[in-house]
């Protein structure tokens, strides 16, 4: 089944334009882009200062679904999360799911897994370490595997990288890939 796209939640708070997530970010938005892919990139939420964090990823999470739902992504869609927006992942779904849209997959990139809940996750996922994020414990892979997750470390620099996680995301989105059988 194919997509109508690839949505990417950004880290929170933003690692700013010259961090290396946020190039990393650009970068697979553009490969993905070059694939043909449709790719959705919320703004970031208008959140008020010091609000507590459990309220904040609540907003922020009602902010991406109506940006989404503005946007028109018509059928399934797969999640990117990178960072700390893997946490917003088990109310992402909820919510996508109230909407009637379909999630192909999930990739979680330099990013802990989200607690387990019980309709969560109701998708494939992924986990990504790149080596260019930062906050990922180095022992990640291990509860990944343990929940069934699909592992990759990619240790390869910025670019190659880039290509890899694109490549992922697109196999998830049912893009057929040069070279594949």
């Amino acid at each position: 089944m194919s997509v109508a796209g690839v949505l990417v939640l950004p880290e929170d708070p933003p690692g700013g334009s010259e961090g290396p997530s946020s190039r990393l970010l650009a970068q697979v938005v553009a490969e993905l882009v070059g694939m043909g892919l449709r790719v959705f990139v919320p703004p970031a939420a208008d959140l008020p200062p010091g609000l507590p964090p459990l309220l904040a990823d609540t907003r922020r999470v009602a902010s991406v679904a109506m940006w989404l739902r503005s946007q028109e992504a018509a059928g399934p869609i797969v999640v990117v999360a990178l960072g700390d927006g893997g946490r917003l992942l088990p109310a992402l779904a909820l919510s996508q799911r109230a909407a009637g849209r379909l999630i192909n997959g999930y990739v979680l990139v330099d990013s802990r897994a989200p607690a387990p809940a019980m309709d969560w996750p109701d998708a494939p996922v992924t986990w990504i370490a790149t080596g260019v994020g930062e906050g990922v414990e180095a022992d990640g892979a291990l509860p990944a595997r343990l929940r069934g997750f699909e592992v990759a470390e990619l240790r390869d620099p910025a670019e190659a990288a880039a290509a890899a996680l694109a490549a992922i995301v697109a196999r998830k989105a049912g893009l057929p890939l040069a070279g594949a059988t």
